[in-house]
């Protein structure tokens, strides 16, 4: 059978952790920059570990990064199990458990702006302390991720211990958690997730319970805008709050939502209650699903609701918020089987996650750009990765996890089946039953749209391979020699179920067009696409052509030339746009991936809307 299916895969998908990607493919040379600058450089975990050993931290984030630095690290691991990196993660490991204090504190900040030593019930609501409790819940998920990656016992122990200061200091009858003002309680209500971890790795109680303590808070007046709903479907008006004495900042705060959204799929999964999964859904149909064709550009400012007070507190995305997101969606998808997750975690890989670094130098910026500047050019904003802006920019550590994760999103697995749903030069190994296979992807995407697989297997095996269709791939196929090419079906999982034999192999053709998609608004303004990437126009590229010289779409079609650099050569891929038809005498636009673009700071403008034709 080679073949698109509605059939969801199975429930019990798994993520595949062992996807080695190519250095010189398009995701693995930013991989391989994060892998050894944020992980493997031995200097960055010290640099963390000092800041939570001062313990003089009066108000700023300096904890969360080495729990952050262990989430990646474990990912890394999995990936290689290299001695050397295991050595390191249990010496870092040890480092936080021999700094943990007899209550359980695990955390960097000074002793009388610790979280658990704060009346916040009595105290008027404040600021200096709101993020000792966000950095202890971040270390405490670091714990976590070395135990399940390395199967140590004592850094779960360490974690529980962490988090029962956390059940002992909030919660019915004690103190009240919505009163830790990191945006307006929102960051507090991220301990779901680690929580529903802890439950599922000890099943015990309380951890469930405390969840369900946090998730009687949403909703709250000028808290989190969220209710739990029982229908994924459900209208905005059910799913948000919407108060009609908002205040500035009220709204979602985007990377302490996302992590809390994953925590309610991480409680899902060891209760299966089904108002976890579809408040999740509800969410990302009401607040993301509408926004997504345009935020790698426009941020939360622009689309169709862009009066909604809701959605509408920072049209800047910070690199925290893209992660969190993007391991979300992840999660989603494994729980419910619906490709358009997957969609979305493709979308913002490529336009957001990677337009937030530099592949060359590991450089991470809080925010990309700002929202889409229809006048002039618009800026990347950078920060550079020396230790001297560190403690600044708080974005540097979970920019660096979202690469680590890359190979965790390309392939997930169950007993008989096998699901690729991101599309990258390397190998996924990954065990059906007790056979284990390898598959080799061979591809230039997202520049070229071919992508040959060939499966490395011990002997001949019975599974069914899924290939994840993106939704602008019209016109896709998938070739197994000796037979005829089968056409299939973008937003799906196009389904092969066979006896496959070692060195098969298959060829999925994915068509790249260039396409353009309409921003909202009354200015005529469109955004240009080619396969997975937005494109942008680098003012150096052009010569002083505008992008106003050529106003896409247009009925008569548009021409694109794709120039590569040379192996080696760090220029950016060129894409040549112009007029078909209209000879050498047709205005050229010079693009290049928008995660390419301003790469040289305030000194190079870019452009990434483009001024619509009248026939269109």
């Amino acid at each position: 059978m080679n073949q698109s299916e509605t059939q969801p895969p199975s429930p019990s998908l798994a993520t595949v952790h062992e996807t080695s990607l190519a250095a010189d493919g398009w995701l693995g040379r930013y991989v391989a920059v994060a892998d050894q600058r944020q992980v493997l450089d031995a200097t960055v975990a010290d640099t963390y570990l000092a800041w939570v050993k001062e313990r003089q931290d009066p108000g700023r984030w300096d904890g969360e990064h080495i729990g952050k630095w262990l989430e990646a690290a474990a990912l890394v691991w999995r990936r290689g199990r290299s001695p050397q990196l295991l050595a390191q993660m249990d010496a870092v490991a040890d480092q936080l458990i021999a700094l943990q204090d007899a209550d359980g504190y695990l955390g960097s900040y000074r002793e009388d702006l610790r979280f658990h030593k704060i009346d916040w019930n009595a105290q008027p609501i404040g600021m200096a302390a709101r993020f000792d409790l966000w950095c202890h819940l971040m270390i405490l998920n670091g714990l976590l991720d070395h135990h399940e990656a390395a199967g140590r016992p004592s850094s779960l122990a360490s974690a529980a211990k962490a988090a029962d200061l956390v059940l002992r200091t909030f919660g019915d009858g004690r103190q009240d958690i919505m009163r830790v003002m990191h945006n307006r309680g929102q960051g507090p209500l991220t301990a779901i997730l680690p929580m529903a971890r802890l439950y599922g790795l000890t099943g015990d109680q309380r951890y469930a319970d405390f969840c369900g303590y946090c998730i009687r808070q949403f909703g709250r007046p000028h808290t989190l805008p969220i209710r739990m709903v029982d229908d994924p479907a459900a209208a905005a008006a059910d799913v948000l709050v919407y108060e009609p004495d908002r205040q500035e900042d009220d709204g979602v705060k985007k990377c302490e939502l996302e992590l809390t959204m994953r925590g309610l799929l991480e409680l899902y999964r060891h209760t299966g209650e089904k108002r976890l999964l579809a408040t999740s859904s509800a969410v990302f149909n009401r607040l993301y699903q509408p926004i997504l064709p345009t935020l790698a550009v426009c941020g939360y400012l622009l689309g169709p609701e862009i009066t909604d007070p809701v959605i509408h507190h920072n049209p800047l995305v910070e690199t925290c918020d893209i992660p969190p997101a993007l391991r979300w969606w992840g999660e989603a998808f494994r729980q419910t089987g619906e490709a358009r997750f997957l969609a979305a975690l493709e979308r913002s890989l490529y336009n957001q996650l990677l337009a937030h670094h530099r592949p060359e130098g590991g450089h991470i910026g809080f925010d990309a750009r700002a929202p889409a500047d229809r006048q002039g050019g618009t800026m990347r904003k950078q920060w550079r990765d020396d230790a001297c802006n560190w403690r600044e920019n708080c974005c540097l550590s979970m920019g660096a996890l979202g690469l680590c994760w890359i190979p965790s999103a390309v392939a997930y697995a169950a007993s008989d089946e096998v699901v690729i749903a991101l599309y990258a030069a390397g190998t996924t190994t990954c065990r059906l039953g007790a056979a284990e296979v390898r598959i080799t992807q061979e591809t230039t995407y997202p520049v070229g749209g071919e992508v040959r697989l060939r499966l490395g297997l011990p002997r001949p095996l019975a599974f069914r391979l899924r290939l994840r269709i993106p939704e602008w791939a019209e016109g896709a196929t998938v070739a197994i020699p000796g037979e005829a090419p089968a056409r299939a079906v973008p937003g799906t999982l196009h389904a092969i179920a066979r006896t496959w034999r070692p060195g098969d192999t298959l060829t999925l053709s994915l068509p790249m067009r260039i396409r353009c998609t309409p921003l909202p608004g009354p200015e005529k303004m469109t955004l240009v696409e080619r396969g997975p990437l937005i494109l942008a126009a680098p003012l150096r590229l052009n010569d002083g052509i505008g992008p106003e010289s050529l106003r896409l779409p247009t009925r008569k079609g548009v021409s694109c030339t794709v120039q590569t650099p040379a192996a080696g050569d760090p220029a950016p891929t060129v894409f040549t746009l112009a007029v078909a038809g209209e000879g050498q005498a047709s205005p050229r636009l010079r693009l290049t991936a928008l995660s390419d673009a301003g790469v040289g700071g305030e000194g190079d403008p870019y452009r990434a809307v483009f001024p619509m034709a009248a026939d269109f």
